[in-house]
């Protein structure tokens, strides 16, 4: 028995459904509440799908990944059923026989059960091949296949690639075979939604890669033109991870098996599944090029490609055994024992990011709030998921996945404005990596060091960024805290008593500008952007800022041109 706190409901997942009841909740999609908008996550399948069933249920997160898992599990079953097109008991105990092989290639079993949107990737690839397998077993072409094909390419963004490269497969197959163009205007009509779909994603976000790629420094145009140069590190990281992957994954045991294919017989469709399995491979392998080393593991992004791999052995099996073939099946047999052998010396691992330390912070910073009677805090801190999900907070990310401004100025010294003087967040939780990542552009800054308090533990910046660095530290900022005399805090207590418009009108002729920083009725506001959207009310409040860079601010939980507005305002040349 694999212990489930190594793989399941990993806070990555969390970040995916956190964006799915964001749009449920306040009807944008993003993480925190007052915004802004952002493409927190790679799949919008699994952020439209918890959405859906969340609408319909209040399903939590961790429920909803057990269910994710369950049910595609079973879906998963029956699309290697479709795909290898088998109707008789050699083709169940093929089956099982893959079950079985699956929940020893531990990248994958984990992976699959993570409450990622793994489950899901693993499903639709598959039931995509399937689908393509069907059509050229029928001999006709059915337009319905190109809804998994489509969702193939939103359950991860950059299965793109791998979706176009099967589609070329299929329309040359096609043509060679039936001298006919159906399955090129079947590619052509998948294509055509996926640039609808991608057309409306561009106009909502205002970006073709969603922030999960500007966060993690993930630019295929910066490694192609890299590679266009003359460097040579894209392909050395990109063999680095291809090769991991290629044994770690399970995957040479489709190259192993290769050989059987031709003593067994094929049919045209059958020939057309070997050439997509290798297909899907050979992008896996060239991918990591193009896309870097994958964020927590190397096997996360690509797991998929286990279970499109050992179809192959798994397609051997099945005629081996319908046909009686005796040599191949001692020879499938003693790669049966190899596999065997690999498999027992490898060990479960732990993938990262469980959502049980996050919850406590989360529970931590829910104490302190309500201790100081702040409503609906700014908080800031590493990790997404958890700490999102339930809309207590606004968040300013410092793992950057759901700020999409910090994604963009986290190597600008910049950042240290933005955070300091402009969004000044009310609670600061940092650890291990994350504060040595900040502690020169944030936590060793002078500012920092006046404007907050440790709270736990007691320690010192210098501590924090020194010997006590793997520590979790959490911060609160002094002015905003119950009892200050600050204008920040008393103009808070105004609010929470009484929200009014008129509240915030008398706040700009108190605010003498050449006095104090006024931009605290900006950060004050933020908070109750939710209640503004909710009555009708925020246009009206934002026509009382003066500031471009205020009201762009304020008005993110619709303006996609908001996040460049405010990063060239703070981006230091």
């Amino acid at each position: 028995m694999i212990d489930a706190s190594l793989y399941q409901t990993r806070d990555d997942g969390v970040i995916t459904m956190s964006a799915g009841r964001n749009l449920v909740d306040f009807g944008f999609v993003g993480v925190s509440p007052s915004g802004p908008i952002v493409e927190a996550s790679s799949s919008p399948v699994q952020m439209i799908l918890y959405a859906a069933t969340y609408a319909m249920t209040g399903i939590n997160y961790a429920s909803f990944a057990f269910l994710q898992t369950l049910v595609a599990t079973l879906l998963l079953g029956a699309a290697v059923a479709l795909a290898l097109g088998v109707s008789r008991a050699e083709g169940l105990f093929s089956i099982l026989l893959l079950s079985l092989a699956l929940s020893f290639v531990y990248p994958f079993f984990l992976w699959h059960g993570s409450g990622m949107e793994n489950a899901l990737t693993h499903f639709l690839i598959v039931l995509s091949i399937a689908g393509l397998v069907r059509m050229i077993r029928c001999k006709r072409v059915s337009f319905l296949w190109a809804i998994p094909l489509v969702l193939t390419c939103f359950v991860r963004l950059e299965l793109l690639l791998t979706i176009v490269a099967l589609l070329g497969l299929f329309s040359v197959y096609w043509q060679r075979k039936f001298h006919s163009f159906g399955a090129l205007k079947f590619s052509f009509l998948v294509a055509a939604l996926c640039v609808v779909i991608h057309g409306i994603r561009f106009a909502y976000f205002g970006e073709f890669f969603p922030n999960t790629a500007a966060a993690q420094g993930i630019s295929p145009l910066d490694r192609v033109q890299a590679l266009l140069s003359g460097s040579v590190q894209p392909m050395v990281e990109g063999m680095q991870v291809s090769a991991y992957n290629f044994v770690q994954g399970g995957w040479w045991l489709a190259v192993v098996c290769l050989p059987l294919v031709f003593r067994l017989g094929m049919d045209a469709a059958d020939k057309f599944l070997i050439s997509a399995i290798l297909v899907v491979l050979c992008v896996a392998l060239i991918s990591p090029v193009f896309l870097g080393r994958p964020r927590i593991d190397w096997m996360r992004t690509y797991s998929y490609v286990t279970v499109v791999s050992l179809l192959l052995p798994t397609w051997c099996v099945y005629h081996a055994v319908a046909s009686r073939r005796i040599v191949e099946l001692r020879t499938i047999a003693v790669v049966g024992v190899v596999a065997s052998v690999w498999m027992y010396r490898t060990e479960p691992y732990y993938l990262g990011w469980a959502v049980d330390g996050f919850d406590q912070v989360r529970r931590e910073f829910n104490a302190i709030a309500q201790n100081n009677e702040i409503r609906r805090p700014l908080v800031s801190n590493p990790d997404l998921g958890v700490m999102s999900w339930h809309k207590q907070f606004n968040i300013l990310d410092l793992g950057m996945l759901g700020s999409p401004v910090m994604a963009n100025l986290h190597k600008n010294p910049g950042i240290a404005d933005y955070v300091l003087d402009f969004t000044k967040p009310d609670i600061v939780e940092s650890h291990g990596f994350w504060t040595g990542l900040y502690c020169r552009d944030l936590f060793q800054d002078a500012r920092f060091q006046d404007q907050y308090r440790s709270v736990s533990p007691k320690l010192s910046v210098q501590e924090m960024c020194g010997a006590r660095r793997n520590e979790k530290a959490i911060w609160i900022r002094k002015s905003i805290e119950l009892g200050s005399s600050s204008a920040e805090r008393q103009f808070l207590d105004r609010l929470q008593d009484e929200f009014l418009i008129d509240t915030i009108k008398q706040e700009f002729d108190l605010c003498d500008p050449e006095k104090i920083d006024c931009r605290y009725v900006m950060r004050t506001v933020f908070r109750f952007v939710p209640e503004l959207m909710e009555q009708r009310q925020l246009n009206e409040v934002l026509s009382l800022f003066d500031d471009d860079i205020e009201r762009a601010y304020l008005s993110s939980v619709y303006d996609n041109d908001a996040t460049d507005k405010i990063t060239n305002h703070f981006f230091i040349d």
